[in-house]
């Protein structure tokens, strides 16, 4: 947001209040001229978090010396209108409209100004409150970005759906998909699962376990009826992936009528002497 401010010839640093951008200006010698001339800059005022105002520089002008004051004070304006998405009701001198454009050109262009409303009416619509960071203290803080994935993989390949249709109790599936993906992040016996559970991993909340009421006692149970699901399990996932990767299953025969042993093969059971393609008859 800009701000007009009158600009004094004796390249005085502008006094203006705190309504955003304003334009600045330091006395420099104009290469083009060789006269000592006023630079512009467009500068913002800010107020940090703890009230204290600071400055900071939005974009060098540049020399402006066919401006006048009140040439300068349009040109405020209009960028203040332009950025409010307001048209001006009176149109300026060409000059001045010329400026204007000039500037919220290189302002949107260059990515200066990040939106086109007046911050200061957004601003006063928040509820600000201080609040002093060294009093702030984390509980329970828990784990959940890897919980959360895997557990959105295992509803991709349905195994909820799996379990519940083999007779599995509400509870007893999501415990099972909680001692899945705690051991797939958090591979480890299933009194460490329990402690990970409880102090790390947000998966209890995500399924509404109670963390107080799960024992390893009841993933010791959980993982002896996952594995009496095996070959059950391994087929549903084969369909699933299928599905998910439009994969076709492919069966490879392998002909294994030349393949023989090399060496004296007594321990073995299966080894016996046999035809040799190779028309060799020493025994080998």
């Amino acid at each position: 947001m800009f701000c007009s401010a009158h600009v004094p010839l004796d390249y005085q640093k502008i006094n203006v209040d705190l309504c955003g951008m304003f334009f600045k200006t330091a006395s420099r010698i104009n290469p083009q001229t060789g006269q000592l001339s006023i630079y512009y800059r467009l500068v913002e005022n800010s107020r940090n978090a703890l009230g204290g105002i600071y400055q900071r520089n939005i974009m060098a002008v540049g020399y402006m010396d066919d401006v006048s004051t009140e040439e300068l004070h349009r040109i405020a304006d209009g960028l203040n209108e332009r950025i409010d998405g307001h048209r001006p009701l009176f149109a300026d001198s060409v000059k001045v409209s010329d400026y204007i454009e000039h500037l919220y050109t290189r302002l949107v262009k260059e990515k200066r100004i990040d939106r086109v409303l007046d911050s200061r009416k957004i601003l006063s619509r928040c509820d600000w409150q201080r609040v002093d960071m060294n009093s702030v203290e984390n509980r329970d803080v828990r784990e959940l970005g890897a919980e959360w994935l895997c557990l959105q993989t295992l509803y991709r390949l349905k195994i909820d759906s799996y379990l519940s249709g083999m007779g599995w109790s509400d509870h007893d599936r999501d415990l099972a998909l909680a001692h899945i993906v705690c051991r797939t992040v958090y591979p480890a016996s299933e009194l460490k699962t329990v402690r990970y559970m409880q102090e790390n991993a947000s998966i209890c909340e995500l399924l509404k376990i109670d963390t107080g009421t799960v024992t390893k006692d009841q993933l010791y149970k959980t993982s002896n009826r996952l594995f009496a699901e095996k070959e059950g399990l391994e087929s549903h996932l084969s369909r699933k992936t299928n599905e998910l990767f439009d994969i076709e299953d492919t069966i490879f025969l392998y002909d294994l009528t030349n393949t023989y042993y090399e060496g004296a093969m007594r321990d073995s059971a299966i080894a016996r002497h046999g035809r040799s393609k190779e028309k060799r008859s020493d025994g080998y």
